[in-house]
């Protein structure tokens, strides 16, 4: 049976039922270039009332970078954790590394937007091959304005396909708030090799080995926790996978432009958030 999902106000009349928070930072802290006027406030008051949190993010970054770039928008995260599927792909990439040095040969589409990732993976002990022929793996760093751009690695992912290479996705989601506008992350070129026949390999929500990191790096496997989010198939089919409650943000992520109340985006999925409201404040 899907679980009814109910709409409030603010966070303010949930909060006794949990002790941690797993809080989406692009759509929910921030709008891709500033944090909402709100954010830093609730996360000052939700730190003042000794909830546990832990900013749980799809970000293609590592903390430290993922640090810099909070700080450029105006985010102050002083009261959370952070945990980005940047980083958790770097380490998760290291231990393979050390069983098995092949795993360390990366073919990288998209290097150019993210270097310092790059660095850290060559800082793990990965190599960066010119070649997909010489690839163990397929990385996916690109990121793409218009849908229409999502056809420029075609050539380069049939070749993996035929070759029946795994493409790595250090960032699952398709779609993300870009200011005023939307753009289209890691996981929409993901989602592209995947249609052409490829197999994919994602690092970060929903999979339940991203949440299990967070929860064992925060100690919060005793806690009540309750995740945050603004997109259905990362944030909150995630958390539904993992048995937590969760609540969707609708005024300020990628659902901003659509009336969801009144329409059947929650009729798409065999799975639904515990609480819906229009942004993230008390």
């Amino acid at each position: 049976m899907i679980q009814k999902t109910s709409y409030i106000d603010s966070l303010t009349p949930i909060l006794d039922q949990y002790d941690a928070l797993l809080i989406d930072i692009c759509g929910v802290v921030h709008d891709g270039t500033l944090v909402f006027p709100w954010a830093n406030e609730t996360l000052a008051q939700l730190a003042s009332l000794s909830k546990r949190l832990v900013l749980f993010s799809n970000s293609p970054r590592t903390t430290n970078a993922s640090m810099r770039q909070l700080q450029k928008y105006g985010v102050d995260i002083a009261g959370a954790g952070l945990c980005t599927s940047g980083q958790y792909f770097v380490e998760q990439m290291q231990s393979r590394i050390s069983t098995d040095q092949d795993n360390g040969n990366l073919f990288i589409v998209g290097v150019d937007k993210n270097p310092e990732l790059a660095q850290s993976l060559v800082d793990v002990g990965a190599m960066i091959v010119d070649s997909i022929s010489q690839a163990k793996y397929l990385v996916i760093f690109d990121n793409a304005a218009l849908e229409g751009e999502f056809s420029r690695h075609d050539g380069v992912f049939a070749m993996g396909v035929k070759l029946g290479i795994t493409a790595l996705c250090p960032n699952p989601d398709t779609k993300a708030t870009a200011g005023r506008g939307i753009m289209y992350p890691q996981g929409a070129f993901a989602k592209r090799y995947q249609n052409m026949g490829g197999s994919v390999e994602y690092f970060g929500k929903p999979m339940p080995g991203f949440y299990q990191h967070a929860k064992s790096k925060f100690t919060l496997d005793n806690m009540r926790i309750l995740a945050v989010g603004d997109n259905m198939e990362t944030d909150i089919e995630g958390a539904y996978n993992c048995g937590l409650d969760s609540i969707l943000i609708l005024g300020t992520g990628i659902y901003r432009n659509e009336d969801v109340l009144h329409s059947n985006l929650l009729a798409k999925y065999k799975f639904h958030p515990t609480y819906m409201t229009e942004k993230f404040s008390l």
